[in-house]
């Protein structure tokens, strides 16, 4: 009797099965590995990518403040000095009107040619903040019931309520629109004032002009109308109106008490 023989075929098929197995979970363990660091690199560059991009937004911003905080700068710092008057003309102001308001603690003086009324009784719609108006009595050619000149004042507060003061006050004539923004006001230095000025309407031969000085508490507002003006003529400037000029002259004596 035979003894069984020992399958040769099946012990020597036996390392290679087992070594295509070791093979294969060795390539499903690289590629696994692979697949890993490729998804780590893809959302390690995503959240890189998104950070720096906020980051770079973040510096656009804070350039964008630097750029309009200079830009307000650069508007305030462009002060336009008015002609101071003559010899001449400072001996004329002893003939001069002098207006005191003992409650908004300022004066002024102007020249004997203007007409001081109370606002409250000559406005068709009188207001409270209104204190004086002026009209000049050479001025045979003014708007039927709008005095050339209302002197009022406001309350604010701190710096920032007084620019939005100042563009929530300007009302553009024929519009009815506000100003933009308070780069759209000029400073003005008048006598040893500063002002603040912006042209409020230009057209149909009236010239409209706003002077704003402040103190710690409120606004003095002095409205300006001015008519009959060439505003049609190519080399009109509002600055050079005659009327204007002569505002800008007594405005010079102005100072708070």
């Amino acid at each position: 009797m035979k003894n069984p023989q020992p399958s040769t075929n099946q012990d020597s098929m036996q390392p290679e099965v087992n070594l295509r197995s070791i093979s294969s979970g060795t390539n499903k363990s690289f590629m696994t590995i692979i697949i890993g660091v490729l998804l780590t690199a893809i959302i390690a560059g995503s959240l890189v990518f998104f950070w720096q991009k906020s980051v770079n937004e973040k510096k656009i911003n804070v350039l964008k403040q630097m750029i309009s905080s200079l830009e307000e700068q650069i508007s305030i710092k462009k002060v336009k000095v008015s002609s101071q008057p003559s010899l001449s003309e400072l001996d004329s102001f002893v003939n001069w009107q002098l207006y005191t308001n003992d409650k908004y603690k300022f004066s002024l003086n102007y020249p004997s040619k203007f007409i001081s009324n109370d606002c409250q009784a000559k406005l068709k719609n009188p207001n409270p903040d209104h204190l004086i108006c002026l009209n000049d009595s050479t001025n045979t050619e003014r708007i039927a019931g709008v005095p050339d000149i209302v002197v009022r004042h406001i309350y604010f507060n701190d710096l920032q309520q007084f620019e939005e003061t100042l563009i929530n006050d300007v009302v553009f004539g024929g519009s009815g629109h506000h100003p933009k923004s308070f780069k759209e006001f000029e400073v003005q230095k008048i006598g040893q004032n500063t002002f603040y000025t912006i042209v409020t309407g230009n057209y149909e031969g009236i010239l409209g002009i706003n002077y704003y000085i402040k103190n710690d508490e409120y606004i003095i507002v002095f409205e300006v109308t001015s008519s009959p003006v060439a505003w049609l003529q190519p080399d009109y400037n509002p600055d050079e109106d005659s009327f204007n000029k002569d505002v800008v002259q007594f405005l010079s004596t102005f100072q708070f008490n």
